[in-house]
């Protein structure tokens, strides 16, 4: 599983990861970067981050590596 995976790191994690033939779980903020990915998860609320892991646990039975790599930047002065 690979939080953050609209741009940046996540983005770029996620696209090695699928090229080297693992199955990834992309779970991102930005649904437009749905389309561009061709599959991922969109997390938005605490509820979706509960739905997403028992779906992946369903799905795949397991996790092997969570690469927690989501984040928030703040600008100030």
């Amino acid at each position: 599983s690979v939080t953050g995976a609209s741009s940046g790191f996540g983005r770029c994690t996620t696209d090695y990861l699928l090229k080297q033939g693992h199955r990834v779980v992309a779970t991102l903020h930005k649904p437009e970067a749905l389309s561009e990915l061709g599959s991922g998860t969109n997390i938005t609320t605490s509820a979706d981050i509960i739905a997403a892991f028992h779906n992946t646990q369903e799905a795949f039975g397991r996790f092997d590596v969570v690469f927690d790599n989501a984040g928030q930047m703040i600008v100030g002065e």
